[in-house]
């Protein structure tokens, strides 16, 4: 064991470090994530090579990644809308990807694309002139499902944040009154996932996740499709280090009666990692290190001196 190496992550930077030049703290034994405390900087966590795959709740992960309209500074009025809806299919047994959606959605609000969206997605305005409606494209998708016999099976949706099932479908729904099927309303947001497998809530994008896996950029970001296919990479990793894929938001709303938040756009949740006591919150405002005591209060994580930790070890 003393031999082995593993992909440790610290602040924005991947390195590898042997395992007998640290101190282990503590395991946890549902994700194998593995915590040892550095004494020359600051806390570690890293993802424990030995980790083997768990058998699935879910039959099919349907990795989805939305791009919309939009202009360079704030939101667009009075709708942002879908223009491309790329999902892959993943079935988890075997796990093998097994289909691909990809459509381009012709928006009926804001018919003509900014020069800043195209130049951020790469969409032009003649892919979105070309495309069918979002009622059209949703009736094509439940199409595909069954086509691909998913549909009957138990299937959630992976998304890289809450943006795309909590805000960008159901709003332009409401905004044109159109009905979501219900299986859009459950998701896995993979940041919150990310976090629960490293101990680290991802403060940027998709490729700060790229990196603490260990893998780089491939096609163009913000490409739905191309994002998409990022994505899968990722889940695919935190399968193979033994993490159980689990839903982590639901829209439990209509889109004829909901009421809006107006200060939703992209805002990244609240969460609370499940690797206590000693994981950094990436939610405090001021950056300060702190953890989750047992009885569920947030206090200040201050480095131990090695007299007070051999005292009282983690």
């Amino acid at each position: 064991m003393e031999d082995a190496r593993f992909l440790c992550i610290l602040k924005h930077a991947s390195f590898s470090g042997k395992f007998d030049d640290l101190t282990i703290l503590m395991i946890n034994k549902d994700t194998m994530i593995l915590m040892v405390f550095n004494w020359a900087d600051c806390l570690i966590v890293f993802p424990m090579e030995s980790s083997k795959p768990v058998t699935q709740d879910f039959d099919y992960l349907l990795v989805l990644d939305f791009e919309a309209t939009c202009i360079e500074h704030g939101k667009i009025q009075p709708v942002q809308e879908i223009i491309e809806f790329p999902v892959i299919a993943i079935k988890t047994d075997g796990w093998k990807e097994t289909a691909i959606f990809h459509q381009y959605v012709k928006p009926t609000v804001n018919s003509t694309l900014t020069t800043f969206c195209t130049s951020l997605t790469g969409i032009i305005q003649e892919t979105v002139d070309n495309g069918k409606t979002l009622p059209e494209v949703l009736e094509d998708f439940d199409v595909w499902l069954g086509e691909n016999q998913i549909k009957q099976t138990n299937f959630t949706f992976v998304t890289c944040g809450d943006w795309d099932l909590k805000f960008a479908l159901p709003d332009e729904c409401q905004a044109k009154k159109i009905e979501i099927p219900e299986y859009f309303k459950k998701w896995i947001n993979l940041k919150k996932a990310y976090a629960k497998y490293t101990g680290r809530y991802p403060k940027g994008d998709l490729k700060e996740m790229l990196a603490g896996c260990n893998l780089t950029l491939e096609g163009r970001h913000h490409s739905g499709i191309d994002d998409t296919k990022n994505i899968c990479r990722i889940v695919e990793t935190l399968y193979k280090g033994g993490y159980k894929f689990r839903n982590s938001n639901q829209v439990a709303r209509t889109v004829w009666n909901s009421e809006l938040d107006s200060t939703r756009s992209r805002e990244r949740p609240k969460t609370r990692s499940t690797l206590r006591p000693v994981v950094k919150d990436a939610q405090t405002p001021t950056g300060e290190r702190t953890y989750w005591g047992a009885d569920g209060k947030r206090r200040p994580l201050q480095k131990p001196t090695l007299n007070s930790f051999l005292e009282k070890p983690f």
